[in-house]
């Protein structure tokens, strides 16, 4: 091949070609401390992370290491104190349904049946604790429902006696109810 061109020409062909791969080689610079700025970035953030992840549990570990054993013992001794509330007051609610049976069995004559007693406790904001107490059953005669419930009214542990009208209708087999509440401080506390 013959090349026909003036030197001036070839000089300057050769100087372009010259210039384009000073460029290509220039941007492929470019392009590889963009991607290593992009490394060296994650890698900065990782390496932060990690740094923070560790002074987290050096921090925890000298908080553990500077407690002393008595610090430990008064923390499960408040803890201990804490639970031991907790039951003191469990038990200072809890009622004994015993002792209320063993009072309605003293007043209740023998010529009455129960067919149905139910005991509940009602906590109220201003009085406490309410039990209440709910019997059904069935008398022979109205002058032992009424010897039952003059014996209710006289009884020091109950309160809020009521009989229902409908108790008093018939003379003989009557099927009656009965609701009172039992008078608060009258349980004894074992």
């Amino acid at each position: 091949m013959i090349n026909l061109l003036p030197p001036i020409e070839k000089e300057k062909f050769i100087l372009e070609k010259k210039q384009r791969i000073a460029y290509r080689i220039l941007t492929l610079l470019l392009f590889l401390v963009f991607c290593v700025n992009i490394v060296a970035l994650g890698f900065n953030y990782y390496l932060l992370e990690k740094i923070k992840q560790e002074q987290s549990v050096l921090t925890s570990i000298k908080e553990e290491l500077s407690r002393t054993p008595a610090q430990e013992m008064a923390e499960k001794a408040k803890s201990a104190n804490k639970n031991l509330k907790d039951i003191i007051s469990f038990y200072k609610e809890k009622i004994y349904y015993s002792e209320i049976l063993e009072e309605i069995s003293k007043i209740i004559p023998s010529e009455i049946s129960l067919t149905n007693l139910s005991i509940f406790s009602e906590k109220k904001k201003n009085e406490g604790q309410t039990i209440k107490v709910s019997l059904s059953g069935f008398a022979p005669t109205r002058k032992s429902l009424f010897y039952f419930r003059k014996k209710l009214k006289e009884a020091e542990f109950f309160r809020n006696v009521s009989f229902p009208p409908s108790n008093w209708i018939k003379p003989t087999d009557i099927d009656f109810s009965i609701n009172f509440e039992v008078k608060p401080k009258t349980i004894k506390e074992k």
